[in-house]
C-alpha cells in the first residue's frame, strides 16, 4: 500500500513539473507496475531483476494495447490485459508456461531407463492410441 501511495505522490510531483509526454507514460507504467506488484504480491531479488521485470511488464502492455486494437478493428471482442504473469518476457512466459509437460524436481534429474515413462504418468498423461489402429 505505501509502494501504491508513493507511485501516486510521485506521478502528482511528475506532472506539476511539467514533463513532457514520453515521461508521463513512463509515469504511468510506473503507477502500473507499483499496482501489479501490490496486486499480485510480487518482489524481486535484487534492483536489477526489478528493472528488468519493469520493462518486460511494459512491453508486455505495449502487446495488450496492439492486440486489443486489433481486436477491436475485427469486430471482436476479446480485451487482452494485465495477469499475475504480465512481468514475464515472451520468451520465459513461452519456456515456463507452454511447454506442456511439467516435470516433478524428484524426476528432473533422474537416469533410470523409465524415467519418461514415470514423468507422463506423474503428470497424468498416458499413452493412448487413439487411431484404433492397434
Amino acid at each position: 500500500m505505501v509502494a501504491l501511495v508513493f507511485g501516486a505522490l510521485f506521478l502528482n510531483f511528475w506532472l506539476a513539473c511539467g514533463t513532457a509526454v514520453d515521461k508521463l507514460v513512463d509515469a504511468d507504467h510506473d503507477v502500473m507496475f507499483l499496482q501489479f506488484l501490490e496486486t499480485y504480491e510480487k518482489s524481486y531479488e535484487s534492483e536489477e531483476e526489478h528493472l528488468r521485470r519493469r520493462n518486460a511488464f511494459v512491453e508486455n502492455l505495449k502487446v495488450c494495447d496492439e492486440r486489443n486494437k486489433m481486436e477491436l478493428a475485427a469486430g471482436g471482442t476479446a480485451v487482452h490485459g494485465v495477469t499475475k504473469f504480465s512481468d514475464l518476457s515472451q520468451e520465459e512466459f513461452r519456456a515456463k508456461l507452454l511447454s506442456g509437460l511439467i516435470i516433478p524436481p524428484d524426476l528432473e534429474s533422474s537416469t533410470d531407463e523409465n524415467v519418461e515413462e514415470r514423468k507422463l504418468v506423474s503428470t497424468g498423461v498416458t499413452a493412448k492410441d487413439w487411431t484404433g489402429i492397434n
